[in-house]
């Protein structure tokens, strides 16, 4: 008996180690150090290498940006967590860049000034000829150049990016000129782009944490996850190439992050292929923001379960939230807002058979708030649209429930047939029968209707904080 109790206390022990934290500090660590607080390593592969299940990797905020991508997958899959003991990754306000100098033995010289080289990225800021025209992404010794709409408008620190959409590719697909001043060469010249993939992937991996980190000027997302059990807490994504977040396949949740002026959106979360079949995503947005991307739609979802809540969407650009492919998203407590011009965007556009349900939410500034394609399904409860064009334009099979909105315009459209008064689409399609037309009803929150007060308070302070 006394042998067995000798060797099972070891193994009783050792099942309740606390939890450990290892330190990365980009600047002043080494990757000889014991990886503690006071002797951090210097990267993050050395960190995560000194990482067991359950541990917490910190990184020191330095102004100096991390480019190491941060990377959960099968071949560290020992660092899965456990329910209610995550492994997490806490940046403390890192940022994450992924701008590289480019050196003169990545550039081919293809004019008397002009250089070029191949950037390959899932790039959606492009306008209909194929060329980038959304935010800078290429720094000259740390200076932005401006993008240019063709290589014939090219002029002295300039470039244009082109990108051929289709399964035909031409030479000039990915393809990026830069030209500098006369007699300038790369060399000569500190250029920067975007370079890798993301910031943060988790995949293989579950009950993952990634707190406080801001993900910057990657070619494809700033933060993506093809996993389950992952969770994003304080996170920002901003000035990407593709999506701020991106959830393939995953079950993630996401609370209190902002993802804002990236090209593909600030959220785009699918399904991907899975032994003959669909594996959906499912996540969860919780008190994040999204606004400002710069082409594509702000969020959409495709094949996805999605719930969010206590959430402000601002779109410039399309459409504020999109739900195709068989996605059921359900949003409460939200406020949507266009951003754009008077009489565009729309707030949910639902095709396919997917549905959305919206109730205790506040849109905007709308030319439309539901948009509704083939089957799609919207149920409509306790909502408020202020100063929007249409409430509902249906251009397919797909059912509206509407019940309990108050709203200051009434114009509703089911092709043909339109209906320019509340009540003139009341009698017609016995819905939003307890709806009211307030044509003096503004931005607060209501009892009956619309966002509560606290995310009206929030949308109006984070307003008039934002440039």
């Amino acid at each position: 008996m006394k042998r067995t109790a000798l060797i099972l206390f070891p193994l009783l022990l050792g099942g309740t180690l606390a939890a450990k934290d290892v330190y990365v500090d980009n600047v002043n660590g080494s990757d000889r150090a014991a990886g503690t607080i006071s002797a951090p390593v210097r990267t993050i592969r050395r960190g995560m290498e000194l990482l067991a299940s359950g541990d917490t990797l910190h990184l020191k905020p330095n102004a100096r940006p991390y480019t190491e991508p941060i990377h959960f997958s099968a071949k560290n899959s020992h660092l899965a967590g456990k329910p209610g003991r995550p492994t997490i990754v806490d940046g403390h306000g890192a940022r994450f860049s992924g701008l590289r100098h480019r050196p003169l033995s990545d550039w081919k010289k293809t004019g008397s000034d002009t250089y070029t080289l191949t950037l390959r990225n899932n790039a959606w800021v492009m306008d209909q000829q194929g060329y980038w025209s959304g935010f800078p992404i290429v720094f000259a010794d740390g200076k932005p150049l401006p993008w240019k709409k063709s290589k014939a408008d090219l002029v002295p620190n300039s470039y244009v990016l082109t990108k051929v959409f289709g399964a035909k590719k031409t030479p000039e697909h990915n393809q990026l000129h830069v030209r500098l001043e006369a007699g300038k060469t790369p060399g000569d010249v500190k250029l920067e782009t975007p370079f890798g993939d993301y910031a943060v992937c988790v995949e293989s991996v579950d009950y993952v944490t990634i707190r406080n980190i801001r993900a910057e000027y990657y070619p494809c997302d700033g933060f993506d996850s093809a996993w389950r059990k992952v969770v994003f807490e304080g996170v920002e994504g901003t000035r990407n190439m593709d999506q701020g977040i991106s959830a393939h396949a995953s079950e993630i949740v996401v609370k209190n992050s902002r993802f804002h002026g990236n090209a593909g959106g600030g959220i785009v979360d699918v399904a991907m292929p899975w032994k003959g079949s669909i594996r959906r995503s499912n996540v969860r947005y919780i008190d994040c923001i999204v606004e400002d991307d710069v082409f594509r739609n702000d969020v959409q979802f495709y094949h996805t379960d999605a719930y969010l809540e206590n959430c402000i969407i601002r779109v410039r650009h399309g459409t504020a939230v999109t739900s195709e492919k068989e996605s059921n998203v359900t949003l409460k407590n939200c406020v949507l807002v266009n951003l754009g011009k008077p009489e565009t965007n729309t707030a949910v556009l639902v095709a396919g058979t997917a549905a959305v349900s919206m109730e205790r939410c506040t849109a905007i500034g709308f030319r439309t708030v539901f948009a509704i394609h083939q089957k799609g399904r919207i149920a409509s409860r306790n909502n408020l649209f202020l100063n929007c064009g249409t409430i509902v334009s249906s251009f397919g099979e797909g059912n509206y429930t509407g019940e309990g909105n108050r709203q200051n315009s009434q114009n509703y459209l089911f092709r043909p047939a339109q209906y320019r008064t509340l009540a003139e689409f009341q009698a017609a399609k016995s819905q939003d029968l307890h709806s009211v037309w307030d044509p003096s009803a503004v931005l607060r929150s209501y009892p009956d209707a619309g966002a509560d007060a606290d995310m009206v308070k929030r949308l109006k302070r984070h307003a008039s904080a934002t440039p």
